[in-house]
């Protein structure tokens, strides 16, 4: 480094280094990148949290994912029968059924097959093709058609329609289609349930 001292009229100029200004001493200049080797060793702990913040938000994200696409079985009732047809060979009916689907997402109902008994006497199967929407968080009707002969179930299951209520048994499985595939929820259904005539109403 050149140094110009003024004396009086005159200048001169010599060489010579000036000596390191004291506080500065291995400080970084403003801008200058420090390695990531410097950082962990300087500050550990401060890594230490990061890591673990980044690791309980994955934690959360994964519980919200996971339970966002969890699944839970749709409950069945079966709320009431209506007796459609009555003639010398046999009879048809509608099976009222109420479906509540827990999930927050929509399932598409697929098919249903279950065995019907009233009053312990085999009435038959009904069978359902599918389609039904079941809309997350709310109950959904859906009707299953069904016919018996009165060979198959004998004479004196004729009265059991006009009680006005019977005990039954359902027993079978519903598909549904869930956003994740396809799942079978099983159906064990028992208890009193009222029969409608509605004859002539097809």
């Amino acid at each position: 480094m050149f140094i110009n001292i003024l004396h009086g009229r005159g200048s001169s100029v010599f060489e010579g280094k000036l000596p390191p200004a004291r506080g500065f001493r291995n400080r970084p200049l403003p801008g200058r990148s420090c390695s990531l080797k410097r950082i962990l060793r300087r500050s550990p702990a401060k890594l230490g949290s990061a890591v673990l913040c980044l690791g309980l938000a994955a934690s959360v994200s994964g519980c919200a994912l996971f339970k966002r696409f969890s699944f839970e079985s749709p409950t069945v009732r079966l709320e009431f029968i209506e007796v459609t047809r009555l003639d010398f060979r046999g009879g048809a009916l509608r099976l009222q059924l109420a479906i509540y689907n827990p999930n927050p997402y929509q399932l598409r109902g697929g098919q249903l097959g279950a065995t019907l008994d009233l009053e312990d006497t085999h009435f038959g199967e009904a069978v359902f093709e599918g389609g039904a929407k079941l809309t997350a968080g709310e109950q959904t009707w859906v009707t299953v058609p069904m016919e018996f002969t009165w060979q198959g179930v004998g004479a004196a299951a004729r009265g059991l329609l006009t009680r006005g209520a019977v005990a039954y048994r359902l027993e079978g499985r519903l598909q549904v289609q869930t956003p994740g595939g396809e799942r079978w929820v099983p159906l064990q259904l028992t208890g009193d349930v009222g029969v409608r005539e509605m004859l002539g109403d097809r």
